[in-house]
């Protein structure tokens, strides 16, 4: 029998990724022969490159490396790009991990952001650095507190540079 394209073995479904079989949980009788629905969310596939570092599932990363360690490679390398250039102009930043997103902060501030979806990145300094160097970031889709980019069209280090700056001089003046 096949419940939702896996096997239903000894009464229990079992979900099977990259040759790792584990009882599904909270099957629902739905009252017809043979017809059972699963009211949880099957765990989400286990990966080789995850090997060492693997979080309990649903837990938010808590480093910056457990946040890289969950994007794809091509990515992860720009971020990890971005992250070393930051770090090479404020060597006194820290990582940190803030509303889910990686940080770099300063003086204890948020100095930048950085992160990943399916279809972009998003680096995000400030607001005054964004509104200040608008002329600069025609081509990049932005918002108030972040701008978008892709593999296709990255920042250019120099444009990452001026920004960090500008955001380090503000933090630097107090500005709130």
């Amino acid at each position: 029998m096949r419940v939702n394209g896996d096997q239903l073995v000894a009464g229990l479904p079992q979900t099977r990724h990259e040759g790792l079989t584990q009882p599904a949980q909270n099957i629902v009788d739905l009252g017809h022969p043979g017809i059972v629905q699963l009211s949880a969310p099957f765990p989400q596939p286990l990966d080789a490159r995850f090997a060492g570092n693997v979080r309990a599932m649903g837990s938010k990363p808590k480093t910056i490396d457990e946040y890289l360690s969950d994007v794809d490679p091509a990515r992860r390398a720009e971020l990890e790009r971005i992250r070393a250039l930051v770090k090479k102009l404020v060597p006194e930043a820290e990582e940190a991990i803030y509303y889910g997103m990686p940080a770099l902060k300063y003086k204890k501030r948020a100095l930048v952001y950085f992160t990943a979806s399916k279809k972009h990145m998003s680096f995000m300094p400030s607001s005054w650095a964004i509104e200040e160097h608008t002329d600069k970031l025609a081509g990049y889709e932005t918002t108030e507190h972040s701008i978008k980019f892709t593999l296709d069209n990255p920042l250019p280090d120099t444009l990452i540079e001026t920004l960090v700056r500008n955001h380090r001089r503000d933090i630097d003046a107090d500005r709130h």
